[in-house]
């Protein structure tokens, strides 16, 4: 056996050891360090950070889970990523509680056991993450299996809402550039290598061993490299958009958000979206596309050729003449089915349901089997991916603009809004509605995740919702434009951007999740050697 492979060995049996001989009491040792990992990651994520320094604290949000693993038996550990997991769900989620009351009429005390039973759920990819790293990781190999586990995990196992640590560095234009990549999971693996290096020196330190500059020297490097490779990627891609052809858009938010837990009612906007589409048309004069959020029109029949005829209450261009992309529930005359969908009304009066949402959530959107047999239908999912070609009238030799539109928390699929580019899409355009999210984190939330689809994609990604945070981001992920969220039922504003509509295809658009599955080989790689190690020693 190598010197140092038994080195490392014999220490991680010493720290073993001391674990087992008391002294320390077993909550301290597996609850604390994932109620402390919870709480780094939940005030550095979107939304709870107040500005980039306390974002920058995800670097070492895994230090206290990953410093402990190697002193636990693999049952502890995973019972500690279990904790970790399940706490730090309940933190960036907190909102979730308030929404599920809100949407469902559920009573509070309902609402707050379904949203741990959510976070436990969360929790326990976790704790088969800690596990397998306990299983597999000698404490001074922690920082090449660890991280690559865990992006495993953060891609892979099952969640109501996606989430990843990398969300954090939304703000870092030239760090989040990284996720051209593979997606925000490149970045959480940096994050958590750099939390294990630190967990090394420590757990060197404590048995004694000197540390090993190596691991550190290459971090660093491979960092350095990271930055300047983002540096250059967005330079690149702010040359190609300022030689982009661009378009006049402007995305109405006209709704407030919700709170309180009493279950609440979504209110008819449509004519205060009108009002002011006319008024900004009025002001500004004719736009590209005009743009309403997710569900702005409450009925639409899914097979419906024309705007209603003037005068009538549901008539939808009133004073306004451009086109005009609108979220709305569409339904099937005969079959009463029903999709939460976008709608194009062309500059010639021409209507159509556009694109009908993919990826629905479980519960509001759509229900197992025995669940339609309980609670009924809930919506059908979309079936195209296909943009939606908007004429440009009135420029000479212009084609149409190919939009690729998605709904609500599709923003949070990585892969979905690569399809959607690779269907032809030259602009990206988000619909949603988060005032049933209260005043939360949320909407800050789902601003960071678009931003990232904006860099995988390279594309430019136009918001529009009806209670904010409205936004127009740039394809190199800069927040070029944005609406505040909206408090008050009263407030009306209106976001007038000018994206730009690109074609060339980023590294993400032709690799996909060749880093995911990359780490998931080396996850597997390891998970063998453990076997064969522990065969060998005859456990």
């Amino acid at each position: 056996m190598p010197a140092n492979e038994k080195e490392e060995r014999d220490g991680a049996g010493r720290i073993d050891a001391r674990s087992r001989g008391g002294g320390t009491s077993t909550w301290l040792r597996v609850i604390l360090p994932g109620v402390v990992t919870a709480l780094l990651v939940t005030i550095s994520a979107p939304g709870s950070a107040h500005g980039r320094t306390q974002a920058l604290l995800s670097w070492i949000a895994l230090l206290p889970l990953l410093a402990a693993l190697p002193a636990l038996t693999p049952r502890r550990a995973a019972l500690a990523g279990l904790v970790a997991g399940t706490a730090t769900h309940l933190g960036w989620a907190a909102w979730l509680p308030g929404l599920m009351a809100r949407f469902s009429g559920w009573s509070p005390v309902v609402a707050v056991l379904a949203a741990i039973l959510l976070a436990v759920a969360h929790g326990a990819g976790w704790s088969l993450w800690s596990f397998v790293v306990r299983r597999t990781c000698p404490p001074l190999h922690l920082a090449l299996v660890a991280p690559a586990s865990f992006v495993v995990m953060e891609r892979w196992f099952p969640s109501v809402f996606p989430w990843s640590l990398g969300l954090a560095h939304y703000q870092f234009r030239d760090l989040a550039q990284l996720a051209e990549l593979g997606g925000p999971c490149v970045l959480s693996f940096l994050e958590i290598s750099v939390a294990a290096v630190l967990a090394q020196a420590w757990l060197a330190w404590r048995v004694g061993h000197r540390l090993a500059w190596r691991g550190p020297a290459i971090l660093v490097v491979v960092l350095a490299a990271a930055l300047a490779f983002g540096h250059a990627r967005r330079t690149r891609f702010e040359v190609l958009r300022g030689q982009a052809p661009s378009v006049r858009i402007a995305a109405v938010q006209a709704g407030a958000v919700f709170t309180g837990w009493q279950a609440q009612t979504a209110p008819d906007l449509l004519d205060r979206y009108r009002q002011a589409t006319a008024e900004i048309e009025r002001e500004a004069g004719r736009f590209d596309l005009l743009i309403w959020p997710e569900k702005a029109s409450p009925i639409l029949r899914k097979d419906a050729v024309h705007d209603y005829p003037p005068g009538h209450a549901r008539r939808l261009r009133v004073g306004f003449a451009s086109p005009l992309l609108f979220g709305a529930e569409a339904i099937a005359p005969g079959t009463r089915d029903r999709w939460n969908a976008a709608a194009l009304l062309d500059a010639e009066g021409h209507l159509r349901v556009a694109y009908a949402k993919m990826h629905l959530i479980l519960w509001s959107e759509w229900l197992p089997r025995w669940g339609v047999r309980l609670f009924g239908r809930r919506y059908q999912p979309g079936t195209s991916l296909a943009p939606i070609a908007i004429p440009l009238d009135g420029r000479p030799g212009a084609q149409a603009m190919q939009a690729g539109v998605f709904i609500c928390f599709e923003s949070a699929f990585p892969g979905h809004v690569r399809a959607l580019v690779a269907s032809g899409a030259e602009v990206l355009i988000n619909l949603s509605d988060d005032s049933w999210f209260g005043d939360s984190a949320e909407p800050e939330q789902h601003l960071a995740h678009l931003v990232f689809r904006a860099i995988e994609s390279r594309r430019d990604v136009v918001r529009s919702t009806g209670s904010g945070i409205s936004a127009l981001i740039s394809a190199s992920g800069e927040v070029e434009q944005r609406l505040p969220v909206s408090h008050s039922g009263a407030t009306v504003a209106v976001l007038a951007a000018e994206p730009r509509l690109l074609r060339v295809h980023g590294i993400y658009a032709r690799l996909g999740d060749a880093f995911a599955l990359a780490c998931a080989m080396l996850t597997a790689a390891a998970m063998l050697a453990a076997r064969g190690r522990n065969s060998g020693r005859g456990t």
